[in-house]
């Protein structure tokens, strides 16, 4: 495996997750502007990229 991936997996899944959350809250709360609604759709996209990548990486673990 590439060093590079296997140093940024993580920190992109962490990061993409603290967003996605912040952004859901926000959601949750109806504290919900134009940017922050369409924030939440790119994020969850983003965090579910991250979630893809470090599954597929970490696929031998898995079988």
């Amino acid at each position: 495996m590439n060093k590079n991936v296997k140093f940024w997996k993580n920190p992109f899944a962490i990061g993409a997750f603290i967003l996605f959350a912040i952004t859901g809250l926000l959601v949750l709360l109806h504290a919900v502007t134009g940017m922050s609604q369409s924030t939440q759709l790119w994020l969850s996209s983003l965090f579910v990229v991250a979630v893809l990548i470090h599954t597929a990486v970490n696929w031998k673990q898995f079988t």
